[in-house]
């Protein structure tokens, strides 16, 4: 299942459901400029929470590259106990 972005009238729009709107039909995926429509924010919300547009999230730009190692990988903790696994955890606990 995909996550879907919450409402935010600051980023673009993508129509999600095949419409027709001012006399132009939008396919999903097709980008929605409701303001330039002269559509209200009220009104794109609502055709937000009748799942025809979606909010289409700002790229990133700060992307890291993959670590080769967990070695390699910031803040990697080379802590046995971080190790092992759930019912080993909840031993140790129970041991005290």
């Amino acid at each position: 299942m995909q996550v879907r972005i919450t409402w935010n009238p600051s980023l673009p729009t993508v129509a999600s459901q095949a419409f027709t709107a001012g006399g132009v039909a939008y396919n999903d995926g097709d980008p929605f400029p409701w303001r330039e429509l002269g559509i209200d924010e009220h009104t794109a919300r609502n055709m937000w929470n009748s799942r025809m547009i979606d909010c289409k999230p700002a790229p990133q730009t700060d992307v890291q590259p993959v670590a080769q190692a967990k070695g390699d990988m910031p803040g990697a903790s080379t802590d046995t106990a971080a190790k092992l696994t759930r019912a080993e955890r909840r031993a140790l606990r129970r041991q005290g």
